[in-house]
């Protein structure tokens, strides 16, 4: 029988006992047919034909061996006719019928047909030790069989009875057994004892094989070297690290000294130590090491070795490892590629060992920001490991750290809730997790928690993740350094013995830079809400310098962007405001590598990162560079709308000097960029990068090997001298002149609007309101002390009052307008001076936030509503897409010629109330047939017929004439400028498009997902009369949904679109309509003065607020 060769403890590369037997052995027992005969006829079925007399057994025997370790089903049709052969001629010979129904079992079980090979088996090892104690070899052979299909299946104790069968079976068995048999099949059952957490045991285990093996080193010196192995692993998985490398070290001198002979698994031996030292964070003795099994290697290679274990790739995953340790990600990339091409084509490369590989290449691809990528190679490992390719071992310590890894990823991505699962089946495991899975598992807990604002929960997991790395390593170490930092950043008074590693003169440990940065930004952050600015300037220098040196996107971008915060705290404008653009430039580098994953994996990784733009861009616009303070906040806006809508984000990529327009950098900016890239620094990091390409695959000379060692030694030195070029980089730009340049003040006066608009754009900052008004006479940035968070109070409480009933004009005096005066007073009274100063007629508005659910035409001086006063205009970010609002989409002039295509729900539909007053809506605005009126009854404002008595030309369509299909052929055969007017119910969530959706006249809904992609043709105006945000008070969102709604329709070729806030009675809306239907045919098409007549006269009929303020238009204002 041949088993199959990844019968290992998962983790181990312990060789596989396997025990030699004649291929027939003298039988004595009586005849008779084999216990197994049922259930290899029935595995035998699709063979029923036997080897003709003559065949050899032998011959048999070695295609056998041959076939299975390829999984081919040939070695099922060997082993079934071989067994049918020695049944039909040796009637007699029992135990050679039991020899071959193990084959048919071990062929089953390559095929992994485990479940028809287990039955098999079982019956086998009856048989054989009813044969009694001369057949104990062959019975310990198929114990060890079953006990490889319980442990591949993740069910430890079937696999550790089985086992101890195997050991007590080869113990008594009276012949064809050797000492090193015996030896070995305990090997095999301690390394399960080891895989299975069992630490105890397995160590008692291989003690005892220890020193059983070291008293006969001549006869069995492997064995004692595989002992000493195992008691490396047991005391590495209970991370004491010192003292498993003090055992590997022990293994090599023994393997040099007494197993010369067998040169792979001494390249194992040094592969375990080159791991521990990095586990060590000794670096430079591990690197080393590494690359000396890798010359071991090769020489074992040539010289005939058989890489039965995949060493080759192994060492390279070590090395992979250890490279991303060190801040060459792109080295450790390029080292797990090569260990992937290794297992290419070999039998494991689609088994649980092929996962091992890919896990590394996932965690280099992901500290290089290819996060598309690394998911990719996430999910790809665990398909292996959950049993997916041939053979489907389970490789328990592999599964928990592509678990934990892919977790990670899942944390980085935004996706919380996903996250939590991984983490949730990593605490579930039934094994108990080693030290060093334990500490990341408690490390990830606690990101997660402090993600959530669990901020006692963190402390929790942080201070348990720190308590599993305590017996094993010191408290100088990488890892336990960035654990107590990040206990200090959320508790001040665990601070203790920190404070010094924050000094601004310091250097850090730039050997293992991630657990740098990560500790230094921690430091920053805790300094700098103690109010300590030099240590927090100190820290954050640090976490920036050990970013860089990282290489890693996802460090760099939060440690860029708090030195933009401490530059912008400090008053250094130019300084903030570069760091601040190369922190959105990592934020971007990263997002373009997650296209792959589509929209909503987008939109999630953006989701905590929103501030940040709002931040850079409040600090363009105190320094008074309009055009890139106004990109950025109309790319933050688009970015906003693509998350609702679940579409991929606008790019920022354009870093030039000559995109002034943009948010590039300026010259100044790019000489200090200058500044901070150059130096020895770069120098030493790109032939660092060339030699250890040239390394990795193995065509690296003597002579370059040596500078290759001479570079790793200078890396370590070159702290300093980054520390020096980020301070000369600040040097620079605080000589930058405060005022900015004239070709800025030129273009913004080159693109102010036309006479009589105002440009009115609004950022929600965290602690005040950012309100940029621009005119055709110029510019003026007013900085309001309006919190976000106060805002979004204000307009819910006015929302609210909007809310209750009122039946009157006269009602909003009690109920609306003290609060739309305080709002005037806060906010209005300074949009309303600059309308004034500059002339204007029209407001163009750009909302942020909260403000997307103010009726900002109902804030009243105390004697008007700004809607009396001015046009209003929201405009959407589709349709200001470019640097300036000039540059963008503009209405062709208004035309008399307008046709109206209306369709309506009268009806209560989907838990919605009726609508009755839609069709008098439809009535009063189409000059034409009304489809679906019911004309049996009175009331309706229509015609004989159901014709409609409107304004303009059309067709209305209601109920059942108003379907999705319905809806496509309306507009399909628009032509250009045509009118679409919806009258129902179109439900808007806060959070994303998926729970958005229009109510159609057949009861059916239309998501807002599929109207995106539904042919609207070119509508000049689009109108939408009954809305619902279902956000009553304005606290539970941010105004995406309204935003989004509206970013559909003109991503879809509407030009403009009026929409309603909230929710109004259907009579008074058809009112309404009909005054804004008559104002547009009078007014030849322009939507803002007819929104404004149409207001105006509902305010003349003594309308309350509440019928009139809900309704906006977005879009660009005419030509």
């Amino acid at each position: 029988m041949t088993a199959p060769a990844n019968w290992q403890a998962a983790g181990l590369r312990l060789a596989l006992a396997a025990i030699g037997l004649a291929a027939a052995l003298a039988a004595a027992a009586t005849p008779g047919p084999a216990t197994g005969d049922p259930l290899a006829d029935q595995a035998c079925a699709a063979h029923p034909e036997a080897y003709p007399a003559n065949t050899p057994l032998a011959d048999s025997s070695e295609r056998l061996r041959v076939a299975q370790p390829q999984g081919q089903p040939l070695a099922l049709e060997i082993a079934c006719r071989a067994w049918r052969q020695v049944r039909r001629d040796s009637p007699a010979d029992v135990v050679l019928q039991l020899d071959w129904q193990g084959n048919v079992g071990a062929s089953l079980l390559w095929l992994r047909r485990s479940a028809e090979a287990q039955p098999l088996f079982e019956a086998v090892f009856a048989g054989l030790q009813a044969a009694g104690p001369a057949q104990g070899a062959r019975a310990g052979t198929v114990a060890g069989m079953l006990a490889l299909i319980h442990h591949q299946r993740g069910q430890p104790e079937p696999a550790l009875q089985w086992s101890q069968r195997a050991v007590d079976a080869l113990a008594g068995a009276s012949e064809g057994v050797t000492a090193s048999d015996r030896l070995r099949v305990r090997i095999n059952h301690g390394t399960l004892l080891s895989s299975q957490r069992r630490f105890d045991a397995a160590r008692n285990t291989f003690s005892t094989l220890l020193a059983e093996a070291e008293a006969q080193p001549d006869a069995l010196g492997a064995e004692a070297a595989v002992a000493l192995g195992g008691l490396a692993i047991v005391a590495r998985r209970q991370s004491r690290f010192d003292e498993a490398l003090a055992i590997t070290e022990r293994e090599i001198a023994w393997r040099q000294a007494h197993v010369p002979q067998d040169p792979v698994n001494l390249v194992n031996a040094l592969q375990n130590r080159g791991g521990l030292l990095t586990s060590l964070a000794r670096h430079d003795e591990a690197e080393s090491a590494l690359q000396d099994a890798l010359v071991q290697a090769q020489r074992a290679e040539a010289a005939g070795g058989v890489d039965l274990f995949g060493h080759q790739a192994a060492l390279r995953e070590s090395l992979s490892a250890l490279m991303l340790a060190r801040g060459r990600p792109d080295d450790a990339r390029q080292m797990a590629a090569d260990a992937v091409q290794r297992m290419a084509g070999s039998p494991e490369d689609r088994s649980a060992r092929g996962a091992r590989p890919l896990r590394r290449l996932a965690e280099a691809e992901l500290a290089l920001g290819h996060l598309a990528d690394g998911m990719a190679s996430y999910q790809q490992a665990l398909t292996l490991l959950a049993g997916g390719g041939r053979m489907g071992a389970a490789d328990a310590d592999t599964l928990q750290a592509v678990r934990l890894g892919h977790a990670r990823a899942l944390l980085e991505l935004g996706d919380l809730d996903e996250a939590a699962a991984a983490l949730q089946q990593v605490a579930s495991d039934a094994r108990p997790l080693a030290p060093a899975e334990r500490a990341l598992q408690q490390a990830l807990q606690a990101a997660l928690a402090q993600r959530r604002g669990d901020i006692a929960g963190a402390l929790a997991a942080w201070a348990a993740a720190d308590a599993a790395l305590a017996d094993s390593l010191g408290p100088q170490h990488p890892q336990r350094r960035w654990l107590a930092a990040q206990r200090c950043e959320l508790q001040a008074s665990l601070c203790a013995g920190l404070a010094g590693t924050a000094s601004s003169q310091g250097e850090g440990d730039l050997d293992a830079p991630e657990a740098e940065a990560l500790a230094q930004l921690s430091l920053a952050r805790r300094a700098r809400a103690d109010g300590d600015t030099a240590r927090a300037q100190g820290a954050a220098r640090q976490a920036l310098t050990a970013a860089r040196a990282s290489g890693q996107p996802r460090l760099l971008w939060p440690a860029y962007a708090l030195l933009a915060d401490l530059q912008a705290d400090a008053g250094q404008q130019a300084a903030a405001i570069f760091f601040g653009k190369l922190a959105l430039a990592s934020v971007q580098q990263q997002r373009e590598r997650l296209l792959p994953m589509g929209a909503v994996a987008d939109a999630r990784y953006l989701a905590d990162k929103a501030p940040l733009y709002r931040r850079v861009a409040e600090w363009l616009l105190q320094a008074q560079r309009l055009p890139e303070a106004l990109a950025l906040m109309r790319l933050l806006k688009q970015h906003e709308q693509a998350q609702y809508l679940q579409r991929g984000a606008p790019a920022w990529t354009d870093t030039r000097a000559d995109n002034p327009g943009g948010v590039g950098l300026s010259p100044a900016e790019q000489a200090a960029l200058r500044q901070l890239d150059g130096g020895a620094a770069g120098a030493v990091n790109a032939d660092l990068q060339r030699l250890a390409a040239l390394a990795a695959a193995q065509r690296i000379t003597p002579d370059e090997r040596q500078q290759l060692a001479r570079l790793q030694q200078a890396e370590a030195g070159l702290a300093a001298e980054r520390l020096a070029r980020l301070d000369g980089a600040l040097a620079l730009l605080q000589r930058q002149p405060a005022a900015p340049p004239r070709t800025a003040l030129a273009m913004a006066a080159a693109n102010r609007p036309a006479a009589g608009n105002l440009h009115v754009h609004l950022l929600a900052g965290e602690q005040q309101l950012s309100l940029l008004l621009t005119g055709p006479r110029g510019s003026r940035l007013h900085q309001l002390p309006l919190p976000a968070a106060s805002l979004a109070l204000q307009i819910g409480q006015l929302r609210d009052q909007l809310q209750q009933p009122a039946s009157a004009r006269s009602d909003d005096q009690t109920n609306v307008l003290p609060q739309a005066r305080q709002l005037h007073a806060a906010l209005g009274r300074w949009i309303d001076a600059a309308a004034r100063d500059q002339g204007a007629q029209r407001l163009v508005l750009w909302l942020d936030g909260p403000l997307r659910y103010l009726p900002l035409g109902l804030l009243h001086d105390g004697r008007q509503h700004l809607a009396q006063r001015y046009q209003l205009v929201v405009a959407g970010a589709t349709t200001a897409t470019s640097a300036t609002a000039g540059q963008g989409r503009r209405l062709p002039p208004p035309s008399a010629a307008n046709t109206l295509a209306a369709f309506g729900v009268t009806q209560a539909l989907q838990g919605l109330p009726a609508l009755p007053g839609v069709a008098d809506e439809l009535c009063d605005i189409v000059a034409g047939p009304v489809l679906g009126l019911d004309t049996t009854t009175t009331g309706n404002t229509c015609g004989p017929g159901g014709a409609g008595r409107g304004p303009l030309a059309g067709r209305g369509r209601l109920n059942g004439h108003f379907t999705e299909a319905s809806l496509a052929t309306a507009a399909r055969g628009a032509l250009p400028g045509q009118l679409l007017h919806i009258g129902t119910h179109f439900v808007l969530r806060p959070g994303q498009v998926s729970k958005s959706w229009l109510l159609l006249g057949d009861g059916e809904r239309l998501p807002m997902a599929r109207l995106r992609s539904l042919p609207l043709g070119t509508p000049r105006l689009v109108t939408l009369s009954a809305c619902e945000t279902a956000v009553s008070d304005a606290g539970g969102g941010n105004g995406r949904e309204v935003d989004g709604l509206a970013a559909t329709l003109l991503d879809n070729g509407a030009q403009q679109v009026l929409a309603s806030l909230w929710r109004v009675d259907d009579r008074a809306t058809a009112r309404f309509m009909q005054h804004f239907y008559r104002a547009y045919a009078r007014l030849r098409g322009d939507a803002a003065a007819a929104l404004q007549a149409a207001q105006r006269a509902s305010l003349a009929e003594g309308a309350p607020a509440r019928h009139w303020a809900a309704f906006v238009l977005v879009g660009q204002p005419p030509a």
